[in-house]
């Protein structure tokens, strides 16, 4: 649902942005004008990437959110319950190391 969503409301401004600088280099891209040549390669190198990066922000990357986000909840998510049984691990060690030192400093005062 929040890939359909956010797809409406970034697809428009996305559009808008690409389209108008690829209007915008095409002239540049055919080589018009006394340094046309010297200028077609960018012309044509911002296009060809303009379009790749819309393509993926549009339907490659959404794409990926789904497949790896899916139905079982965000990453953050699933990465909790790993983090929380991480945190509990070190509070233990830290634990047992202050008995152990606690223990240390005893046998030494004797």
């Amino acid at each position: 649902k929040a890939l359909v969503e956010s797809g409406a409301i970034r697809l428009r401004p996305i559009l808008m942005t690409t389209l108008t600088t690829i209007i915008a280099m095409i002239p540049m891209s055919l080589a018009y004008g006394l340094n046309g040549e010297i200028l077609q390669g960018l012309a044509v190198s911002d296009i060809g990437g303009l379009v790749t990066s819309t393509i993926m922000a549009l339907f490659i990357l959404p794409s990926y959110y789904y497949i790896f986000a899916g139905n079982k909840g965000s990453a953050l998510e699933r990465l909790r319950p790993i983090a929380s049984d991480a945190i509990v691990e070190v509070a233990e060690e830290e634990r047992e190391r202050e008995l152990r030192n606690a223990e240390r400093r005893k046998n030494e005062k004797k």
